[in-house]
């Protein structure tokens, strides 16, 4: 009986211990290029390219896997400076850090043939997609103290999109330190789906098609996951994007075990983040059409 007291007294203990370390963001992960590259190599099995290489790669480069890596001297040796800077201007991360600051950056990508969207030919075609893929982007800076600026940043940028970190998120998707950090979504797709066919806008859309009740047992037939996280330590930057149509997200899955990161897909679906993803995406494309648009008068103007 003694032994069985002192037993759950240490298994309490530990409970309480992970529920704490969990709040205070120990679960952020940390790993540098060498690391990530290293895992690329040795766990993933993945094929080194050069950048010069992107242009020439097929998608079969792609399902089988690829990776690369620079450091700041390749940076400048390509030139790449000022179109990072302009990259990150764009978001207007440049407040933060430009590409001075970067020190080394690695990329790794593996997906499914995507060929397979032109077997798409009617909605019910959907039911019978299978999708999966993921993407991973490692940063190291020369400051390893900008993880707040960082993380007040992604605050904002989620505010613009009528997410409230405080509010909206559970400490699973947001937590921001003094030196680490990190914003995690998990989205499941049926239930995407649901909170799309009930979106007003996608509504007014259906009534206007031809096949109405046939893109709506389509889109209801979908299921998988997506999964988009960031995650800062210190000087080092994990950004994910992994996903699953209608099949597991295998690849995500793999570069979390390799990465040693936390597995995002575990994390419950949020219906705001849902809804800010519908509203983004519908905002998206109407920026497209209008661009689409001015392209296309620009050049009957010509």
């Amino acid at each position: 009986m003694k032994n069985t007291k002192v037993l759950a007294c240490v298994l309490s203990a530990a409970m309480i211990a992970g529920i704490f370390s969990g709040c205070s963001g120990s679960k952020v992960t940390n790993i540098t290029t060498e690391q990530f590259t290293k895992a690329c190599d040795k766990s993933l099995k993945l094929e080194e390219v050069d950048l010069d290489d992107i242009d020439r790669m097929d998608p079969d480069d792609l399902e089988d896997g690829i990776y690369l890596t620079m450091d700041q001297e390749d940076i400048e040796d390509m030139y790449l400076d000022s179109y990072i800077d302009m990259y990150l201007s764009s978001f207007e991360l440049d407040d933060i850090f430009e590409a001075e600051d970067i020190e080394s950056v690695a990329i790794a990508a593996k997906m499914s043939d995507p060929s397979d969207l032109e077997d798409i030919e009617d909605p019910e075609d959907l039911a019978d997609l299978e999708l999966e893929g993921a993407y991973a982007l490692q940063l190291t800076l020369a400051d390893d103290d900008l993880a707040a600026d960082i993380m007040e940043f992604l605050a904002d940028k989620l505010d613009d999109v009528d997410l409230d970190v405080k509010k909206d998120l559970t400490k699973a998707e947001y937590y921001a330190g003094k030196n680490d950090g990190y914003v995690k979504f998990h989205v499941d797709v049926a239930k995407l789906v649901k909170t799309v066919l009930d979106n007003d806008d996608f509504q007014d859309l259906l009534e206007d098609s031809d096949n109405e009740d046939d893109i709506i047992e389509a889109l209801e037939s979908l299921k998988g996951d997506a999964v988009v996280t960031i995650e800062v330590s210190g000087a080092n930057i994990l950004i994910m994007v992994g996903y699953g149509l209608n099949t597991q997200p295998a690849s995500y899955k793999a570069f979390v075990k390799a990465f040693g990161a936390s597995d995002a897909t575990k994390i419950a679906h949020n219906e705001n983040v849902a809804e800010a993803v519908i509203d983004g995406f519908g905002d998206a494309v109407a920026m497209y059409i209008e661009r689409a648009q001015a392209a296309a008068s620009y050049a009957w103007d010509d």
